[in-house]
């Protein structure tokens, strides 16, 4: 019997399980360790706050590739939204913590199926893993509680890792009572007013995020948050983008010819009383091929440049969410400071947040909460995570030529310190968005998953570590 480690369990350790044994030619023994957020949900879907809304419509959300009705059908079939009609049901927003349920109901009905065909075993074991050794006698996975689990194959499904480093001295707020380093921490589920106000470093869905979690815990004092450049989340309003390029489309796929393409659409949708930002969703089915294309230094250029001005309209939120955002806006109850966070002082169980401005400084007091909204970790060369850094110093594998995550070929396997590619050490996820760049919504994920399976099962089988 294989024996496959998936390590992760979100949504991509789910749905590699499930394809895994779905196209397996022999049985499979799958180990699923995850520590840190509910299983199948992940972080993403483990909330439990309502307000949290998907920033996809239901008809994009289906987890399996091939039955893209998949999560409207079964959202019809679910109590609060049986009554609805499925024209409506497509184009719904519906709460994270819905969709935490419907995958919960795909790994009910996998286990059953599993259960019942008596071919494949499952362990879901939770344990963090922290190193690996790996050579031609298979692969040992070193967990914190769990010793050593020996399989022929990994998958590393590790989502997104903690925020980022402060772009400023932190000393101050290392183990501070105001300092929420991970805002993914269900923090609002024991949330308590101290007064005061709130600080959030950043402006992007994680902003959005905690603002409604502090609104709807009838936080009273005034919540500020940090945009050096400006840009606030859109909306999708009621825009749906249906006309695509495709590769026949693109007379050169170089940086420079597609930022003028960019702006011609944008301009037009402009003149037609439009969104310019359909122009960014014309890209979509074509976005891991342009990047590929991409030299490494037109990569970096388009991080450094464009890559926050991508992103506020890439990614965007649900109008009701919006309308939320703008009125707290309006009122004063939320306040952006455009200006660049110098320091942090403690003032006994407060903070005082120190502004850098182009003009003048300020100082932010009776700061309650302060939350690092900055986005996930992205360095992996210098990657602090026990597993990366296992991974990386033994030369299994490599961090990308941006840094951004771990080397892989198009089989999805990592690059060894060595060049060649792993036949045992496949990853998926966040952990590949250097080399793919939109890796980590649930439609390119679909996809992703079941070519991965396909990937290893087509591998030639390694042994396993007696």
């Amino acid at each position: 019997m294989e024996k496959i480690g998936i390590i992760g369990g979100g949504f991509s350790g789910l749905l590699s399980a499930i394809h895994l044994t779905e196209q397996a030619q022999q049985p499979l023994h799958i180990y699923i360790i995850n520590k840190g957020s509910d299983f199948p949900k992940g972080i993403a879907y483990s909330t439990v706050a309502p307000w949290h809304l998907l920033n996809v419509r239901a008809m994009g959300m289906s987890a399996f590739p091939d039955d893209l009705g998949h999560f409207v059908n079964w959202l019809k079939q679910h109590p609060a939204y049986s009554h609805k009609e499925e024209a409506e049901l497509k184009m719904t927003f519906v709460p994270r913590m819905i969709y935490g349920e419907y995958l919960q109901s795909i790994w009910n009905n996998f286990q059953a199926k599993i259960k019942d065909q008596g071919l494949h075993k499952l362990s879901l074991i939770a344990d963090r893993v922290t190193g690996t050794e790996i050579n031609d006698e298979g692969t040992a996975l070193r967990t914190e509680f769990n010793g050593t689990i020996n399989v022929n194959k990994v998958v590393l499904a590790v989502g997104h890792f903690a925020p980022s480093a402060l772009p400023f001295p932190d000393e101050v707020l290392a183990g501070h009572p105001a300092y929420i380093g991970n805002p993914w921490s269900r923090w609002e589920e024991n949330f308590e007013d101290r007064g005061g106000n709130a600080f959030i470093l950043g402006s992007g869905l994680t902003m959005v995020d905690t603002v409604l979690s502090l609104l709807n815990n009838n936080f009273k004092g005034k919540i500020y948050f940090s945009s050096r450049n400006g840009y606030l989340p859109k909306s999708h309003g009621n825009h749906v983008q249906t006309d695509f390029f495709n590769p026949e489309d693109l007379t050169s796929w170089r940086l420079t010819d597609l930022i003028k393409l960019y702006e011609h659409w944008a301009n037009r949708y402009k003149d037609e009383g439009r969104p310019a930002f359909l122009a960014v969703d014309k890209f979509r089915p074509l976005t891991q091929q342009i990047w590929n294309t991409w030299t490494i230094g037109e990569k970096k250029f388009f991080l450094e440049h464009y890559k926050a001005f991508w992103n506020v309209r890439r990614h965007r939120i649900a109008e009701e969410v919006h309308v939320v955002i703008k009125n707290a806006l309006a009122d004063g109850k939320l306040v952006l400071i455009k200006d660049k966070v110098h320091s942090v002082t403690a003032d006994g169980s407060q903070l005082q947040v120190h502004i850098n401005g182009e003009k003048e400084k300020q100082t932010l007091s009776n700061i309650s909460y302060f939350f690092n909204c900055t986005g996930p970790q992205e360095t992996y060369q210098h990657s602090t995570d026990p597993l990366i850094r296992s991974l990386i110093d033994n030369g299994h594998a490599q961090a990308d030529d941006i840094d951004w995550g771990l080397k892989v070929n198009d089989k999805y396997a990592c690059i060894k310190r060595n060049g060649q590619a792993s036949d045992s050490l496949f990853a998926t996820g966040c952990v590949i968005k250097g080399t793919y760049w939109e890796t980590f919504a649930v439609p390119d994920l679909r996809k992703q998953l079941k070519a991965l399976a396909t990937n290893i099962v087509q591998q030639p089988q390694p042994t396993v570590v007696s």
